[in-house]
């Protein structure tokens, strides 16, 4: 036994086509039924890398690569891509999971600054962990609430550059208003780097408990950095209590 059905497409209305009882007049609907035969309709938009070029670009991007994976048993899956020229590139990972007979999908998203050179930061920095990519470190400062962070490039050439340190106190006063924030100030220095030299150190006040630490080398008249690094700067964390004043400066104890 054949049954046959008519699906409208168009612009505003869509769905198979219906008709009311003994009238000409029809309507569309998702779902039509005919003795034991049922249909529905299903939809799904998945975009190809041609319509995301076209969606995302007329301008300065392209979709570089499209692969399809099977997760491991931890549902972990890698892609490696070669970046052909430094630039901001935008990773976009759809995935489909059957549980129970029903099919879910996860959609993310993820951004990444590639630079012609790298920084690395060290002296008394010691990273810990990785926040959603950003690495935190901690430092302990001296008794006038000092550290040293090294800067360490890649750079190769006979040419002199500069790299901006910056070390910028992360605000607190929403959490706890009464926090007493006067010496908290925004650091910035300016690290000359001569033919061969690949590495500078430099000294910095840390009074606030959360930081970011952001180091930049950017060319004259440049419009893209040659080497960027940022992460979060804990204060001492492992020797902060939770009594009086000192509430505030427990938080980098909780995230670590």
């Amino acid at each position: 036994m054949t049954h046959s059905f008519n699906y409208l497409v168009g612009d505003g209305e869509s769905g198979f086509i219906e008709y009311e009882d003994e009238s000409e007049e029809s309507y569309t609907s998702d779902w039509v039924e005919e003795g034991w035969c049922g249909l529905q309709t299903f939809e799904r938009h998945l975009p190809n890398p041609e319509i995301i070029d076209a969606f995302i670009t007329d301008g300065p991007f392209e979709v570089m690569d499209e692969q399809i994976f099977i997760t491991e048993a931890d549902g972990m899956a890698n892609m490696t891509t070669t970046p052909s020229l430094p630039g901001v590139y935008i990773s976009v990972v759809q995935t489909k999971h059957v549980r129970d007979g029903v099919e879910m999908t996860g959609l993310g998203l993820n951004l990444v600054a590639v630079t012609e050179a790298t920084i690395s930061l060290g002296g008394d920095l010691v990273e810990q962990t990785t926040f959603a990519g950003i690495p935190v470190y901690t430092a302990e400062p001296n008794s006038d609430n000092l550290i040293q962070i090294e800067v360490t490039t890649d750079i190769e050439g006979d040419e002199d550059y500069t790299a901006m340190l910056m070390v910028l106190p992360l605000p607190l006063d929403v959490p706890f208003p009464d926090i007493d924030s006067s010496d908290w100030g925004e650091q910035s220095a300016e690290l000359e780097f001569e033919s061969g030299t690949t590495t500078r150190t430099e000294e910095m006040y840390l009074n606030a408990p959360m930081n970011l630490v952001a180091s930049i080398i950017m060319e004259e008249g440049a419009l893209w950095p040659t080497a960027i690094h940022f992460g979060v700067l804990l204060n001492d964390p492992g020797t902060l209590t939770f009594d009086g004043e000192e509430l505030a400066q427990a938080i980098p104890q909780i995230l670590l």
